[in-house]
């Protein structure tokens, strides 16, 4: 990987500037200008990555904040940081919202403070980075596939919120289709260069998402024009929704990071997998925020109440493998609508793309009951003698949990490998690369039988 390019431009070359380049130089590409037009010319003739910025060119009379927007202008991806003799809170915050993604003092620390600032910054960058990529990878969905009153109904209140900014809340199970009605919200505006952003709320502390959302290149900023999508808003502190609901309902209010007005231009879409129910009932929901949302609220239906979209769902996901044209008998779709699917519409589809594979090495194109059934069977990571499960909601996450799972996912791959191996603990353990004294004590910890002692006398064959 390129070593990051940093370019500095300060005016003068005295001991504090000496030390920097003596420092960063061992670590990033360092070069340095002693005026604006000359740094300018290197921005110009040659790629760098992060510009530090004196905040008062006094030789040249030049004040660095008022060269920034010209700077955002011409590099809109440059990362640059003020760099000041000065602690001044309000020409702080007047850096950063002219563009600067960082201000340091000019103090003992500030070296050991670029070292830790810059990485950060280029980090905060990659999330603009990674918003352009993820545009492109938002499936072209206009509405939702199926011939259910659900369908019907939900897509005409897609095509009801198209066009507008107004906020939207979806709410559903696990796997029912949010983030599709999401995308398709986002799509009516049939312009693929607006930006669609995704936070999932419930791998951020607060602190954190209070920085991902309304720092300066945060996400409210990177949404502009387009729509930004909080996911699992369940999570969300109390003191975070009021701050929504005062943005929601207010033309401009306070940045709660840097303290200055602040206007959002674009839809807010939060998702949940919380009913309206228990949305009413629960103390973990600030009032004023639930009601910001009133009249604007999809609730996705779980697939077990909507069987007549099986049939289309599944023949829309059968279409995406290319290989070969690929339907369902009439057997394999009552078998279909016939099932509880807690996992929803993504365990349909991750059973319907096994289906699909499988289907590769055969001549005919139909899959039927027979095929459907091996490959449930196939996908099942624990057998019925295991009496556990893959976590539904983000609330079922937790440590003990994980523990458990991995546990018995691994007592019931040995125990099969013993069944494949014939109770052999010399070939079973050599296909998997344990030694045989690991083997078993691998078996003692999870109580599962020495093979010895199931069949102390049976002829082992030859595998």
């Amino acid at each position: 990987m390129d070593k990051i390019r940093i370019l500095s431009i300060d005016d003068e070359d005295n001991y504090f500037q000496q030390s920097v380049r003596r420092v960063l130089s061992s670590r990033w590409n360092y070069e340095t200008s002693l005026t604006f037009e000359n740094g300018l010319e290197k921005l110009r003739s040659s790629h760098f990555d992060v510009l530090l910025l004196d905040k008062d060119l006094g030789k040249q009379s030049r004040n660095g904040i008022e060269l920034l927007p010209q700077l955002k202008s011409e590099f809109p991806q440059l990362i640059i940081i003020m760099l000041t003799y000065s602690g001044d809170f309000n020409g702080i915050i007047q850096a950063l919202q002219h563009g600067a993604s960082d201000y340091i003092t000019k103090s003992d620390s500030a070296i050991s403070d670029l070292q830790i600032r810059i990485p950060e910054c280029l980090n905060r960058l990659s999330k603009d980075q990674r918003l352009r990529v993820f545009q492109k990878q938002v499936p072209k969905v206009r509405e939702l596939i199926g011939l259910s009153e659900f369908v019907r109904s939900t897509n005409n209140m897609i095509q009801k919120f198209a066009g507008t900014n107004l906020p939207v809340l979806i709410s559903g199970e696990n796997g029912s289709g949010k983030a599709t009605v999401a995308q398709a919200l986002w799509n009516t505006r049939d312009d693929p260069s607006r930006p669609f952003y995704r936070i999932r709320i419930f791998e951020s502390e607060e602190s954190e998402l209070m920085n991902e959302l309304f720092l300066p290149d945060g996400a409210f900023v990177l949404a502009k024009g387009g729509d930004l999508v909080l996911e699992g808003i369940e999570f969300l502190s109390i003191k975070l929704q009021k701050i929504l609901t005062t943005l929601i309902s207010s033309s401009t209010f306070k940045n709660p990071i840097t303290e200055s007005p602040f206007r959002f231009e674009g839809r807010l879409i939060c998702t949940t997998e919380e009913s309206s129910e228990r949305f009413a009932n629960s103390d973990r929901f600030c009032k004023s925020f639930l009601d910001a949302f009133v009249g604007r609220q999809i609730h996705i239906f779980p697939l077990r109440d909507r069987i007549d979209d099986i049939h289309s769902l599944s023949l829309n996901f059968l279409s995406h493998y290319k290989f070969k044209q690929l339907s369902l008998t009439d057997s394999a779709v009552e078998y279909l609508k016939a099932q509880k699917w807690p996992g929803n519409i993504s365990q349909l589809q991750s059973l319907l793309k096994l289906c699909a594979t499988d289907m590769r090495t055969k001549e005919r194109t139909s899959i039927d009951t027979p095929d459907i059934l091996r490959c449930q069977k196939s996908s099942q990571l624990i057998n019925h003698n295991y009496n556990i499960s893959l976590p539904l909601r983000a609330t079922d996450l937790n440590s003990k949990k994980f523990m458990q799972f991995t546990e018995t996912c691994e007592k019931a791959y040995l125990q099969k490998a013993l069944d494949l191996c014939n109770y052999d603990p010399h070939i079973c353990s050599r296909k998997l690369g344990f030694s045989r004294s690991t083997f078993y004590r691998r078996l003692i910890k999870l109580s599962l039988p020495v093979p010895s002692q199931i069949v102390p006398n049976q002829k082992k064959k030859s595998l």
